[in-house]
């Protein structure tokens, strides 16, 4: 039975990987607009007071192909490299573009926010962002769009900031009460769910299992350089210690997007 809306959480932040908005294994840039469109129009069909505060969308195509090729996220030392970094940039700013657009066509205000202009990263590691315009635009009723970024650096080059790091730091700093990872599979599972039919899906990952399910857990089946599903539980559940739960589902699944935000519980939930 669906979820009261009195019992709604109304700030959450939404994640988008980049796998449900693009195909993410195909090293051409293909965009996938009809699932987006789907998804866009089910965020705008809830109050709006249930659509997410912020959303996050990763790079997929647009940034993984190129960063796994040139390893800028290993060294920038050359022209070539700084080349290289700079059209990562212009991709994700590309991307971003069009994803806002078709949230903006659904009727949904959706506005940019680039991460990379102030984001500091150091030995990896996001280390600070400016996020207060962030809390402005939410405070006016923007819902501001934020993606994965290669980010400065400060023992020189790039790494990358991705869109799970991004959606942790949106939550933390807007103290948000839920995060909910749209991906392409339905949850968490034991074992990579496209490959072994036996898989076993988690429906809650929480400290009591937290040693069992991490031995299951495996990083994206696509040319991911961010982490893929085991990075993404485990920042989870860090964050989830802090009060703010997560629910990983499958955001391909027609109507998925529409139901999470309205409390139904599809997918893994994380907390501690």
């Amino acid at each position: 039975m669906p979820v009261e809306q009195t019992t709604i959480i109304q700030r959450s932040v939404l994640k988008l990987g980049g796998s449900v908005i693009t195909v993410k294994g195909d090293p051409a840039l293909i965009l996938r607009r009809r699932e987006l469109e789907r998804i866009a129009e089910e965020v705008a069909s809830v109050h709006a007071s249930l659509r997410p505060a912020v959303l996050v969308h990763g790079a997929g195509s647009f940034g993984h192909q190129i960063v796994a090729r040139t390893r800028i996220h290993e060294r920038v030392e050359s022209e070539s490299d700084r080349l290289a970094w700079a059209e990562t940039q212009i991709l994700q700013n590309e991307l971003n573009a069009m994803v806002c657009r078709i949230f903006l066509n659904k009727g949904v205000p959706a506005v940019p926010y680039q991460a990379s202009s102030s984001g500091r990263m150091l030995n990896g590691k996001l280390q600070s962002i400016e996020l207060r315009p962030l809390r402005g635009l939410v405070k006016q009723g923007l819902m501001p769009v934020l993606y994965g970024v290669p980010a400065v650096e400060e023992t020189g080059g790039c790494r990358i900031l991705s869109g799970d790091t991004l959606t942790v730091a949106a939550a933390r700093f807007l103290q948000a009460s839920r995060i909910f990872y749209g991906t392409d599979v339905d949850g968490v599972f034991n074992k990579n769910p496209t490959k072994k039919p036996d898989c076993k899906k988690w429906a809650k990952i929480s400290q009591k299992n937290w040693d069992q399910v991490k031995h299951g857990l495996t990083g994206s089946s696509n040319t991911d350089v961010t982490g893929g599903m085991a990075g993404k539980v485990y920042e989870a559940l860090q964050l989830s210690r802090e009060g703010i739960s997560a629910r990983i589902f499958d955001a391909t699944m027609e109507g998925s997007v529409n139901r999470v935000l309205k409390g139904e519980p599809l997918g893994t939930e994380i907390t501690w």
